[in-house]
């Protein structure tokens, strides 16, 4: 076995082996860092920021095009509440943006039912992503995430299905939005 002088041996537990960068990396305990999870950075801003990139292809094509964009609008609401005022709200946004709105699509949560259910039990949520795929349409417009899911890994699946058939999600309420 060779020699390696003691200037060029390197500390395994110390070095970022992941970024083959060789940078020396100082651990949670010798920084006096413990974060807790009221610590942790809001998760609305990656959240937007990757809906953004995941759209920026769909909203491109759409605008683009040589028709206006179709867009489907989607509100799941609870047991017994009236989706009307809020199809209206989406149905303004989407005349200012110049988008003709192709389809309707309401859930309805059962009374006394869990609101946590997959994104791909809805069958008004599975039909606006089926029409998206089939190419009826160019995107989706709704209220904000939690209409889509209340999930976080959820919901980033459900923008990676849309946003990689080029299709675009839009809510009126930014996920940055408290």
């Amino acid at each position: 076995m060779t020699h390696v002088p003691a200037a060029m041996r390197v500390d395994r537990e110390h070095t970022d082996t992941r970024g083959a960068l060789g940078r020396i990396l100082r651990s949670a305990r010798t920084r006096g860092v413990h974060r807790s999870k009221a610590d942790a950075p809001p998760v609305g801003r990656p959240l937007h920021q990757l809906r953004r990139r995941l759209n920026h292809n769909g909203l491109t094509r759409a605008a683009e095009g040589t028709r206006a964009a179709r867009v489907v609008l989607y509100v799941r609401t609870f047991h017994g509440e009236d989706p009307g005022p809020v199809f209206s709200q989406l149905q303004d946004i989407a005349a200012r943006k110049g988008w003709a709105v192709a389809y309707l699509h309401h859930d309805q949560l059962p009374f006394g039912g869990n609101p946590n259910v997959p994104p791909d039990e809805w069958p008004g949520w599975v039909a606006a992503k089926n029409q998206i795929k089939g190419g009826f349409a160019d995107g989706v417009l709704v209220p904000n995430r939690h209409h889509i899911s209340t999930d976080v890994a959820a919901y980033i699946r459900e923008l990676e299905f849309v946003g990689y058939r080029n299709g675009f999600t839009w809510l009126l309420a930014s996920e940055s939005e408290p």
